[in-house]
């Protein structure tokens, strides 16, 4: 019978919280100021958007970087659409297909994961989402995406809007939290 010894020191790496946005009204969603001792961060929570209809789209820019700097593909089904798209060169990076708006059931919000790996290393940045949530009598709804801001500076804020209605359109419950390990 073969055994493992694990020696040496066990590390503190978990993440921890840097910063949380919990909105009681309308509103945008930054973090900025983002500390530089990490060195991955994750956003977390689950939004809403306040625009008309059922679902909207989200998007990012980082470092307020408004040039076509970013690339992006993303993944969506539910039970009945399979999609898939992407953009090159575009303004903001786009994600999550469908994020729940105003016209959905009320009190449903979507569950949302951004990972931001080596956000201080001096290469162009990559990034991972991942958003769901479930309609009533249909299958759940679920976007996988991935993007490319091409720039190599350190990530030192990250503004989060509703790509249909701009930045001060997230509804009053929508929280997401900065993680950063």
């Amino acid at each position: 019978m073969s055994r493992s010894r694990v020696s040496g020191r066990i590390s503190d790496r978990s993440w921890r919280v840097i910063s949380e946005v919990a909105l009681t009204g309308t509103g945008a969603i930054t973090f900025s100021a983002i500390p530089q001792s990490f060195t991955h961060l994750q956003i977390v929570g689950c939004i809403r958007s306040s625009a008309l209809g059922s679902f909207t789209a989200a998007g990012l820019r980082l470092n307020a970087d408004t040039g076509n700097n970013y690339d992006w593909s993303y993944n969506y089904s539910d039970s009945s659409t399979p999609l898939a798209s992407n953009a090159n060169g575009e303004s903001n990076a786009g994600f999550s297909a469908k994020i729940v708006a105003a016209s959905a059931t009320a009190g449903k919000f979507s569950a949302f994961r951004l990972d931001l790996p080596n956000y201080r290393a001096a290469i162009h940045k990559a990034l991972l989402t991942q958003s769901g949530h479930a309609e009533s009598g249909v299958a759940a709804v679920a976007t996988v995406s991935t993007g490319m801001w091409r720039n190599t500076a350190a990530v030192t804020q990250i503004d989060f809007w509703d790509r249909n209605a701009g930045a001060n359109s997230w509804a009053s419950g929508s929280a997401l939290m900065l993680l950063g390990i």
